[in-house]
């Protein structure tokens, strides 16, 4: 499938079921063993969805960044993650500031996250309205912008769809 010049692919993950506790707090929470199969997956999934991710963008928690290094190895991803602070707890508008920065030569882009931040931007900007927009942990949601990324919030958006472990 050839993509369009002008059109840019966005997934959105949250990030896999973690440990419930780290004495360092809850950045520091690990991925649990199903979240790693999972991450896996969710990341295999992708590969069968698109042509190849171009950037992956992390929160810096642990069990984030877990998730987006083998979510994006498994999805052929072979770059450098950017692991960002401001991601771990994000606002919608925290959330679509760092989508809005990424560069234009970027076609797609895999964002590892938190809820509820998440389904919050995933169901503006797919322009949905709740309950349609639930990612449990290591949900998947796509969206294909007709548009750069410094503006897609504005550009014309097409929900691709919603993805979970346990129904793959």
């Amino acid at each position: 499938m050839q993509v369009p010049d002008s059109t840019r692919k966005l997934f959105v993950l949250r990030h896999g079921k973690a440990e419930a506790y780290n004495q360092l707090g809850d950045r520091a929470r690990d991925l649990a063993p199903r979240g790693r199969s999972d991450a896996q997956k969710m990341g295999k999934l992708i590969a069968s969805l698109t042509i190849s991710l171009d950037l992956v963008i992390s929160s810096d928690a642990a069990r984030a960044s877990q998730t987006a290094a083998i979510a994006g190895a498994a999805a052929g991803y072979c770059g450098e993650i950017a692991y960002r602070a401001d991601l771990y707890a994000a606002s919608v508008n925290a959330i679509a500031k760092t989508i809005s920065s990424v560069p234009s030569s970027a076609k797609s882009l895999l964002m590892v996250g938190h809820n509820p931040g998440l389904e919050e931007f995933c169901e503006e900007i797919g322009r949905l309205k709740a309950p349609f927009i639930v990612l449990p942990t290591c949900g998947l949601a796509g969206f294909e912008i007709a548009g750069d990324w410094h503006d897609f919030r504005s550009s014309e958006i097409r929900f691709l769809g919603l993805w979970q472990p346990k129904t793959l």
